[in-house]
């Protein structure tokens, strides 16, 4: 039998911790960026010597402390965010050919389906789903075609089911 990977015997840098019964194993914890740390060390300093900072300069750290230290949906938009601005967009009139999916995703046709399964499966509100179809243009070549929006399946598209 061949020896694995994760024997203590076969790689000398695998280190067992011993778990006792009723015990959780120990989690790591993720240490943070070098940027992360330096930000924090600038805004320390800023923090510290606010009162010889300028009053503007003083305002906007006294702004910053407020501040939550990240606000969710801050910074690029979601892949799906991404793909209903792609395909609602007027140039596409809702066909959009593959190759723009692949160019700007680098997603294939399997990542590209599951995308628009979870389009209209997975959406918190049933108001934003979107029912995207694929439909060959010739033998090599698909057109994104979409179909519908909201709580109701439009006619023509059909569901199907994951198997188990």
């Amino acid at each position: 039998m061949a020896k694995r990977s994760r024997d203590p015997e076969f790689n000398e840098n695998v280190v067992e911790e011993e778990v006792l019964e009723g015990e959780e194993a120990p989690k790591k914890k993720k240490q943070p960026s070098k940027r992360k740390l330096l930000t924090n060390e600038i805004l320390e300093y800023l923090k510290d010597h606010q009162a010889e900072l300028s009053e503007s300069l003083s305002n906007l750290v006294e702004d910053l402390k407020t501040l939550p230290t990240r606000i969710r949906g801050e910074g690029k938009p979601s892949i799906a965010d991404q793909i209903k601005s792609i395909i609602f967009a007027e140039e596409h009139d809702g066909k959009v050919h593959e190759d723009v999916f692949y160019d700007t995703f680098k997603a294939g046709r399997l990542e590209m389906r599951r995308r628009f399964r979870n389009m209209y499966a997975k959406v918190k509100n049933p108001d934003d789903r979107i029912f995207v179809k694929a439909e060959k243009q010739d033998d090599e070549s698909i057109i994104y075609v979409l179909i519908g929006t909201g709580p109701e399946t439009p006619e023509g598209f059909e569901i199907k089911k994951k198997e188990d």
